[in-house]
């Protein structure tokens, strides 16, 4: 099967050409070195384009979704349920993901670093801010 010719096209993540998971297993390929989401803010603002944000401390958006969930029930749903305590849990949740069996079952590794990755990614949102 073709793969694109676009010059920014990558193959595709787990191609079985390379290797055969071991008894149906599921993995989940996350980057390494994984920035803070304040760090990620931090390098849009200084290479795309500066932004306005405001930010919370976990508690007062705990709060915010508590009441955003009170009046959704209060006015039978005139507001969706969409920000309630349940999402802001699994939202704001610690989590922490590994590539280990994933690069030991499958020799699998990234084609392009995380670091490289963002930087692509930043210098294609400064050309299309541009436009």
């Amino acid at each position: 099967q073709p793969r694109s010719a676009h010059p920014h096209s990558l193959p595709p993540v787990y191609d079985p050409a390379y290797a055969q998971p071991s008894n149906g297993d599921v993995f989940n390929i996350v980057d390494d070195d994984l920035p803070s989401s304040a760090d990620l803010l931090r390098r849009y603002r200084e290479e795309v384009a500066s932004i306005r944000y405001l930010s919370l401390p976990k508690p007062m958006s705990w709060a915010l979704c508590s009441l955003w969930e009170q009046y959704s029930r209060r006015s039978k749903r005139q507001l969706p349920n969409a920000y309630n305590r349940k999402m802001w849990a699994n939202t704001w949740r610690r989590t922490s993901f590994s590539n280990q069996r994933l690069r030991s079952q499958l020799k699998w590794s990234p084609l392009v670093s995380t670091e490289e990755g963002l930087n692509r990614y930043f210098h294609a949102m400064k050309e299309n801010a541009s436009c």
